[in-house]
């Protein structure tokens, strides 16, 4: 890059003009600048916060006035072999000294469980290795908590707070995660969990009405991007847990870290060999490799047949070969590959969802509470089967294209036209946060008709909650579903379509997180070659969380 003279791509010459009018005033200055930002926008994109800079770039950078060590606003900042947008650095910065003190700061208390809890625990069967973890936990401010589907993080968290809960009683504890359906979902395992605990019937109500919230919510992020919780303003809470936390990126886990008490506590879960955050960072990842005493691993997988289980190991591997024999092995029924074939695909989806197409077929109308109940049955089979891509716009294996092929076919099974591109039946996904609605990236419904009317159903704890079509924010059909959107879901069994065309975007946490959504069989549409190349693709971002030492 020292040579100045690559040409910056067309897709970043809008966004450039603005950055290098402040940075500049000379024009060959100007023009020496444009190739590192034009990088620093490209790598962006592709998720990482930073770009390596060779020694002699360093040499060269260190003396441009937009670039800073960090100590006074520049608009990028060099540090060691890193060059990145002030923003991601401030971002990174503050998680790692927000989380630091709470890695070095030991607790009073000791991390022994006394034997009644212990008895109790073994007395409801609770694996060895998660009592272990959890004494682990029990004296740590910052708990990274992970492991596979399956594995029993949420019981494992539950044990947790009821160890904590016999420290502390008025401890204060919130729930969240980047979609309102997977914090729903942390709170109905939760509640399962709860009646176990060795707690009182009052500190048992006091988990059950705890209220599951977004990040976004709980921040105060609205319409506009400054939370209303921030280091003068922090959140109450003795306790916040993070689920589905690789999905969280490096902007709004900053904003988490500033807006936390100062003795506060911080469980972060998840998977971080699932797909990092749409967004720029991978910090689930980054964190478990910078603080390695706070990582509470746990390994024993409850959920899947060990078919699926044993794919998910081949894959994290990266041992392509063994993934597609078990794909391919005739003699069990959990795994199948079929061609990419259009005709095939089809068939395939017409069977996975004939559960939900004949409860469509005897749908009724009528008053809200009748049509609400079907609204409920059908969402129930929508968790049987769902299809997974991970291209939004392919002409013919994308989300887009796919949902058009489905709804044409299933037209002749019950699939009713209500409005002009609206249909009885039709499973939606919500694509942003709305709070006028109350509805949240990430939240699934169904199209069904009251009073004539296109009206959208959602589940709400109990309840179905409709609302006009007319008035929601932004979403799409979602019969088939990007793999990204489809984190934190889980269905009972999966279609995951693999284009044939090398795409940067085929990744070995791709596969792995759509085939861990999958709890009773999992189908691949694709070629050997799509496969082993998306298997031998891993994700590595470039962050200064993992660079920084």
């Amino acid at each position: 890059m020292h040579s100045h003279d690559q040409d910056t791509p067309p897709a970043y010459q809008p966004l450039l003009a603005p950055l290098l009018a402040t940075l500049e005033t000379e024009p060959a200055a100007r023009e020496q600048a444009k190739p590192y930002l034009a990088a620093l926008l490209e790598a962006q994109e592709k998720g990482d916060t930073a770009i390596p800079v060779t020694p002699a770039d360093q040499a060269w950078l260190q003396n441009r006035a937009w670039v800073g060590n960090g100590e006074i606003p520049t608009p990028t900042v060099l540090q060691n072999d890193l060059l990145q947008f002030h923003l991601y650095w401030l971002a990174e910065q503050q998680i790692l000294q927000g989380l630091t003190p709470k890695v070095q700061a030991v607790e009073a208390q000791s991390g022994e469980l006394d034997t009644d809890f212990k008895n109790q625990a073994n007395a409801q069967a609770l694996d060895p290795e998660k009592l272990e973890q959890i004494a682990q936990a029990l004296p740590q401010s910052l708990t990274l908590l992970t492991g596979g589907p399956g594995t029993g993080k949420t019981t494992t968290l539950a044990w947790l707070l009821a160890a904590l809960l016999q420290q502390q009683p008025d401890l204060t504890i919130a729930l969240v995660a980047p979609t309102g359906k997977a914090a729903q979902r942390m709170k109905e395992a939760l509640d399962k969990a709860i009646p176990t605990l060795p707690l009182t019937d009052v500190q048992k109500q006091h988990l059950q009405t705890l209220t599951p919230s977004t990040l976004h919510r709980l921040l105060g992020i609205g319409r506009t991007p400054q939370p209303r919780y921030h280091p003068d303003n922090p959140l109450a809470y003795d306790l916040i847990v993070v689920d589905e936390a690789s999905m969280v990126d490096v902007l709004t886990l900053s904003k988490l870290v500033q807006a936390l008490k100062p003795n506060a506590r911080l469980i972060l879960m998840g998977d971080p060999n699932q797909l990092a955050s749409v967004e720029a960072g991978n910090v689930l990842a980054d964190l478990v490799k910078r603080f390695p005493a706070t990582h509470r691993h746990l390994n024993r997988s409850h959920r899947f047949n060990e078919q699926i289980g044993g794919l998910a190991d081949a894959v994290l591997a990266g041992e392509a070969e063994k993934a597609w024999q078990l794909l391919t092995d005739t003699q069990q029924t959990t795994l199948k590959q079929h061609p990419l074939n259009a005709n095939q695909l089809l068939q395939t989806a017409e069977t996975g969802f004939t559960k939900f197409l004949s409860a469509l077929q005897s749908f009724q109308s009528g008053d809200a509470k009748t049509v609400g109940e079907q609204a409920r049955k059908l969402m129930e089979n929508l968790t049987l089967f769902r299809i997974l891509s991970p291209l939004r716009h392919h002409a013919q294996w994308g989300v887009t294209a796919l949902n058009q092929s489905l709804i044409t076919r299933f037209q002749q099974q019950g699939l009713r036209p209500i409005a002009d591109g609206l249909y009885a039946g039709q499973p939606i996904l919500i694509q942003e946060n709305d709070y006028q609605t109350g509805l949240f990236n990430g939240d699934q419904g169904i199209i069904l008709p009251l009073d004539g009317l296109a009206v959208a159903w959602f589940e709400e704890g109990s309840q179905m909650r409709a609302i006009p079509v007319s008035q929601l924010p932004q979403w799409e059909t979602a019969f088939a579903m990007t793999v990204h959107k489809a984190q934190g879901a889980e269905f009972a069994e999966v279609l995951l379509v693999l284009p044939d065309e090398p795409n940067p975007l085929l990744t070995r946490e791709l596969v792995y997180t759509a085939l861990t959504r999958a709890k009773k069989r999992f189908i691949l549409a694709a070629n050997q070659t799509s496969l082993k190349q998306s298997i031998h693709n891993p994700t590595q971002r470039i962050t200064g969380i993992n660079k920084e030492q």
